[in-house]
């Protein structure tokens, strides 16, 4: 009785004391056989540092799984109170009332996303409500009638989606 108790006792430390071997920060414990990587970003925040903030995650997301050998094939969807960091002035649109810091900063973070292949797509329909006319957007946005189809499509389309509110 005694030989089975020790037995019992070494077997039940021997079952708590093992455990996975532990991850080493930076690795990527999911990603198995993974090429490619889709996601569509739903950003709606105009909370400018929030916004910043976000971009800036994408832009490192991107570049995370680039250096690990996955392409990343991301959609950034503009809409809503986001609408005032696509436009070259909030001069005339709802935004004006609303102080900016540095939008020439905003808009750089934005565009350095284009330029590293990610399209950024504004909705047709905030710009109407916020009074963003089309030629006060900047260059490398394009604007769409509705970002909702877009977003529905690349869904379909097998694309993750992140909301940034």
């Amino acid at each position: 009785m005694f030989i089975r108790t020790i037995l019992a006792g070494l077997a039940i430390i021997a079952v708590t004391a093992w455990q996975a071997p532990v991850q080493a920060a930076g690795s990527m414990y999911d990603l198995g056989d993974v090429k490619v990587v889709k996601t569509v970003w739903d950003i709606t925040t105009g909370d400018e540092a929030r916004f910043n903030d976000r971009i800036d995650l994408i832009k490192q997301t991107a570049e995370g799984f680039r250096s690990k050998g996955i392409t990343p094939e991301f959609v950034v969807l503009i809409h809503g109170g986001a609408t005032r960091f696509v436009t070259k002035t909030v001069a005339g649109t709802v935004f004006a009332k609303k102080p900016l810091g540095d939008l020439n900063a905003t808009q750089a973070a934005l565009e350095s996303l284009t330029e590293g292949g990610i399209p950024v797509r504004a909705c047709g329909i905030a710009m109407k409500r916020t009074k963003v006319n089309s030629d006060n957007v900047v260059k490398y946005v394009t604007q769409v009638d509705n970002v909702f189809e877009n977003l529905i499509a690349l869904q379909v389309k097998g694309y993750a989606y992140m909301e940034v509110e």
